[in-house]
């Protein structure tokens, strides 16, 4: 028989109690959370950080990054339909200068954008105008257009239900482009406001003002529609005429306006200010609310055309205003907080489900 070694017995073996720690001792399985106490928290957190790089890094790469953009291209590829979501571009969208676009299509650089928005907007001013001249209610518009809406499903969905089960308005790209030109149009409104309505510029607010009051004013001669209506076919057709006849109207116009600026001039700039405050006064006599606009615009010419004059005024009565404008903003403040306190305590808006549990 092959010799086989045997472990000593020690088991009997009576030692002192200060080699007891060389007895054996039975092996013991060492409880998980004991060993992740023992590591070190600071070790575990690079690890991870360097495996996190590790896998982002490798979107990175060549490899990667070619089929990110075979996949984007094919996706490109796909003609949208009014059942399929738009495209997501990455790229942010080139800006827009709305004032070359409004120009061009009044000057008809481009016949066709021209005559589509000149068609459009004459139909959709003469449908208002039917609308409101056979006392069609909103209401009602918005019912036939709804089940017209809900005839063409129906016809869809009798034909081919797969096509109407496609045909989804929240996953249209109509939709997503929709919302899209409704941000960009609510943004470029706020860049006209500020830019053309914020007061920046005395002479421009006074013409805006002017502009708008007049129009206001021929509103009260004229239906609105019938008033909408010319103005927007004008803007169509005299500045075309403008630029076709430009040389026959511009001597004639600078010989006028230079005769009447010339005698214009003659006379003082106080005595002129305050014939037309008076003009601006007496168009205002309309109405009570035509009175207050005429005010504004006296103001806003008194400011635009006498700015000595209004400096001096704004220097006697900035101490009896400046006290009531900051009385007035600290009660505006704290209504402000009141009503903000009121509506959290009565759940006057929507209160979030999360916030709601919490409660």
């Amino acid at each position: 028989m092959p010799f086989a070694p045997q472990a000593p017995a020690f088991k009997n073996i009576n030692l002192p109690e200060e080699l007891s720690v060389l007895r054996p001792q039975p092996l013991q399985m060492a409880d998980p959370t004991d060993l992740l106490g023992m590591m070190d928290e600071a070790a575990v957190d690079e690890t991870v950080d360097e495996t996190l790089d590790s896998v982002t890094q490798g979107f990175g790469s060549p490899d990667m990054k070619q089929a990110l953009n075979t996949g984007a291209a094919a996706t490109a590829s796909t003609p949208a339909t009014p059942a399929t979501p738009a495209p997501y571009s990455s790229a942010p969208p080139s800006p827009v200068d709305y004032n070359a676009f409004i120009r061009d299509t009044l000057l008809w650089t481009n016949p066709v954008r021209s005559a589509v928005y000149l068609v459009c907007g004459t139909v959709l001013i003469m449908l208002v105008d039917y609308m409101l001249g056979h006392n069609v209610p909103l209401l009602t518009v918005v019912a036939y257009l709804t089940i017209a809406q809900m005839a063409l499903n129906f016809l869809r969905h009798a034909v081919s239900p797969e096509m109407q089960h496609k045909a989804t308005w929240l996953d249209s790209a109509w939709t997503a482009a929709a919302v899209q030109q409704i941000g960009d149009g609510i943004k470029g409104l706020a860049e006209v406001h500020d830019k053309h309505l914020s007061a920046s510029n005395p002479h421009k607010h006074l013409i805006i003002a002017m502009s708008l009051w007049m129009v206001s004013l021929l509103c009260k001669l004229v239906t609105p529609m019938a008033l909408a209506l010319w103005l927007f076919i004008a803007a169509f057709a005299i500045p075309k005429a403008y630029m076709l006849l430009k040389s026959r109207i511009d001597p004639v116009a600078k010989d006028v306006y230079g005769k009447a600026k010339a005698k214009w001039g003659a006379a003082d700039h106080r005595i002129k200010a305050g014939v037309i405050m008076v003009l601006i006064l007496a168009l205002g006599c309309v109405s009570t609310i035509d009175l207050v606009i005429a005010a504004f615009v006296v103001f806003v010419f008194a400011h635009s055309q006498l700015p000595k004059e209004v400096e001096q005024f704004g220097k006697k009565v900035g101490p009896v205003l400046t006290p009531v404008g900051n009385t007035a903003a600290a009660v505006g403040g704290r209504v402000s907080s009141m009503l903000i306190g009121a509506s959290n305590k009565f759940e006057l808006t929507p209160t979030p489900i999360k916030a709601k549990k919490e409660q």
